[in-house]
Order: structure tokens, then C-alpha cells, then sequence
């Protein structure tokens, strides 16, 4: 009784996802069936990993902050004054006519 509810849900999800597909992205059902395995490989993957960082014995640290602290030493965070945001509003917009 008490599963009534979540397998609604799923299955309510499940036929949102493949009226989704065909409509909107025109996807046949073998395209769909693909998306739908590759979206559940891929949020086990997310949890497996997330598991794996909860169990480890240090807490996870950037390898590019690992390996160029030593060796970067004054060279400030390597973006230059060009990409920053303060002119962000500027890039890529059109010239007015």
C-alpha cells in the first residue's frame, strides 16, 4: 500500500519522459529507451562518486591547486584583466547601427 505512491510517481515520470522525447526532440522509442538508460548510468555514476568522497579519508582537493601550488607561486590566478566580469556586458555584443 505504502508504494502506491512512488511507483505513480514513476511511472508518471517515465511516460513524461517518452512523450517528451518523441514530441519535442523527435527521438523514435529506441532513442528514447538509450536516453533514459544513459540518464540512470549516469546519475549512478554521480552517486557512486559521491559515496566514494564521503568515505575518504582526506577531503578532496582541486589537482590543479595540488600540483601548481609550488611552482606558481606570485603568479596571481592566471586570468587575465581581459576575461574578467567587469567587462563581461561588453563581449560579444553588437555594434549599433
Amino acid at each position: 500500500m505504502f508504494s502506491v505512491l512512488p511507483l505513480s510517481l514513476f511511472a508518471f515520470k517515465l511516460v513524461k519522459m517518452v512523450h517528451l522525447y518523441r514530441t519535442r526532440v523527435g527521438a523514435n522509442l529506441s532513442q528514447t529507451l538509450a536516453a533514459g538508460i544513459a540518464g540512470l548510468s549516469r546519475s549512478h555514476t554521480i552517486g557512486s562518486a559521491i559515496v566514494a568522497g564521503f568515505r575518504a579519508a582526506r577531503p578532496a582537493v582541486l589537482p590543479h591547486a595540488e600540483a601548481c601550488a609550488p611552482s606558481c607561486a606570485g603568479r596571481g590566478s592566471g586570468r587575465s584583466k581581459r576575461g574578467s566580469h567587469s567587462d563581461a556586458g561588453s563581449m560579444g555584443s553588437r555594434p549599433s547601427r
